[in-house]
């Protein structure tokens, strides 16, 4: 077994004292990194709720377009039943259902693509 001198001793010390330095200053920088990360997720997270509330009235706006004109497309159904229409307030009148029932489709789409349904 081979005894050490005082100054070997030291040395070694001193290489430890180094090491936790190193290991103590390497953790600071981590914890700092890691802390910074956390505000980070904090501000995304504001973020992605804000845009979950933004997107959320998109589709209520949406539904709404499309049970507003699903409301006007039943009511020019029963103006046709029920009127007293001549064949041309008739053609008229289904024209412009069917110009209803286009822009549901492209309100419907719309929706689609904002809530990924495809």
């Amino acid at each position: 077994m081979k005894t050490y001198t005082i100054y070997e001793k030291d040395k070694c010390l001193q290489q430890i004292e180094k090491q936790i330095q190193l290991k103590k200053s390497f953790l600071l920088e981590r914890k700092n990194y890691l802390e910074n990360i956390i505000q980070q997720n904090r501000f995304l997270e504001g973020v992605k709720n804000d845009y979950l509330k933004y997107n959320n009235y998109i589709v209520d706006e949406k539904q709404q377009q499309i049970n507003a004109l699903n409301i006007l497309s039943q009511y020019i159904d029963n103006i046709i039943i029920d009127g007293n229409l001549t064949k041309r307030d008739i053609i008229k009148r289904k024209k412009e259902q069917q110009e209803i029932i286009n822009e549901l489709k492209i309100i419907k789409e719309n929706l689609d693509n904002i809530t990924n349904k495809k």
